[in-house]
């Protein structure tokens, strides 16, 4: 590895770390181009109509009350995206902050390994979670995001308790 490649390198983990420290988008952070392009494929040129960019991510809120997570992922799909896997503190505050009510997760529990384990139904690696203590609690198979305490759920895919949820898209 020459000077250059090292140089390179040290730049990009600087721009990460920035990105995450500071809130800042990654493509901004390091402008646009072809650095861009291999840091960040999912930059904000792809955020169509009602998507909204964040971290190179496009998300679409479907305010529609979705009595079942199944058909929330439907809409996700139809939409061009998948319900949201969230990866980490910031993107969970993020996705909280256009909410205005509780929203299904793109989360399903995984039959084969247990009552309390989990996967991201877009096939995403379980790196992060953010469960409300005591959750989850053998309440269901999927899980919903609350707006008002910013933990997790987990609940039957069927909410039929009231309005229904909304649903995050995330592509």
């Amino acid at each position: 590895m020459g000077f250059c490649d090292t140089l390179v390198k040290l730049f990009i983990i600087s721009a990460v770390v920035t990105s995450i420290t500071t809130g800042i988008n990654l493509p901004s952070l390091i402008g646009s181009g072809d650095v861009g392009d291999v840091i960040s494929p999912h930059s904000s040129r792809h955020c169509d109509g009602d998507w909204i960019e964040n971290y190179g991510w496009c998300y679409l809120v479907l305010e529609h009350h979705y009595p079942y997570q199944e058909e929330c992922i439907l809409d996700c799909q139809r939409n061009g995206g998948e319900i949201a896997s969230i990866h980490s503190d910031a993107e969970n505050s993020f996705i909280l902050s256009l909410l205005g009510k509780q929203a299904w997760l793109g989360a399903a529990r995984d039959r084969d390994a247990g009552h309390t384990v989990y996967r991201w139904i877009d096939g995403s690696t379980w790196e992060y979670d953010h469960w409300r203590r005591g959750h989850p609690n053998r309440g269901g198979n999927c899980a919903y995001i609350d707006d008002t305490n910013e933990f997790w759920y987990d609940i039957d895919c069927e909410y039929t308790g009231g309005s229904g949820f909304d649903c995050v898209c995330k592509k």
